[in-house]
């Protein structure tokens, strides 16, 4: 395998095979020595991998904008009456959720940019979500929650693409929940584990879920997704 193919390769990892191909094929047009060639790899993949770095590592400080909402909003619990105790525990359901939840628009804001729509929609969601927890303990919000999401469900399920990044987010969330769902059971399975143990087992699990999650991520929004910068077919080509 020549250095064309490797360098390819490894640009690949962290963009698309098309991107990494024309990067290649800008370098080995310009001579250079291989020392510069490689250099210059180097810091393309660097420049290129940043935001894969980055991303995980927001994302996994999201968790902290639905738990500060949902312990101010706590607060004023102890003027609700006893018989809103359910709603109360619907309310930390939906603060777990939208734990989960914020970690897609942390990954793909930093891996994708603001205006992609994987990023356009899972923000308000978890927003949503977010206010949703914090006002679920109020009598009858339970109702006009799930209408609101009812009803935001199916107006993104109108149009093609935001169909499909609804369904890379649900996936994406849904695989990162179940994976650490169930480590952290296995963890408390073992009886080896300390209890004062159980906050840095814990910690590991969040950060080993989100690396998964944004490969997930990452995976789901190139395969449902178009890429803008594809080309399109001519027409030509379609009529053979």
């Amino acid at each position: 395998m020549d250095k064309a193919h490797i360098a390819e390769w490894l640009l690949a990892r962290v963009s698309t095979k098309r991107r990494a191909t024309e990067i290649i094929g800008d370098l080995l047009e310009t001579p250079q020595s291989p020392l510069a060639f490689w250099s210059s790899i180097t810091r393309i993949f660097f420049a290129l991998g940043s935001r894969i770095l980055l991303a995980p590592l927001f994302a996994l400080f999201s968790f902290a904008i639905p738990l500060v909402a949902f312990r101010l909003s706590a607060n004023a619990w102890h003027h609700v009456p006893h018989h809103f105790d359910p709603w109360m525990r619907v309310s930390a359901l939906l603060m777990i959720a939208s734990m989960f939840l914020w970690t897609v628009p942390a990954l793909a804001l930093i891996r994708f940019g603001r205006r992609d729509p994987v990023t356009l929609i899972a923000f308000p969601l978890a927003l949503l979500l977010t206010l949703s927890s914090t006002f679920a303990w109020l009598p009858l919000a339970f109702y006009g929650i799930a209408a609101a999401f009812t009803l935001g469900i199916l107006v993104l399920c109108l149009h093609r693409t935001w169909r499909r990044s609804l369904l890379c987010i649900l996936g994406t969330v849904a695989t990162f929940a179940l994976l650490t769902s169930a480590a952290t059971r296995l963890a408390l399975s073992i009886s080896t584990i300390r209890e004062h143990d159980n906050d840095l087992s814990s910690f590991l699990i969040w950060s080993v879920g989100i690396c998964i999650e944004a490969w997930v991520l990452n995976y789901l929004h190139a395969s449902l997704l178009p890429d803008p910068a594809a080309p399109a077919p001519s027409v030509s080509s379609a009529t053979i």
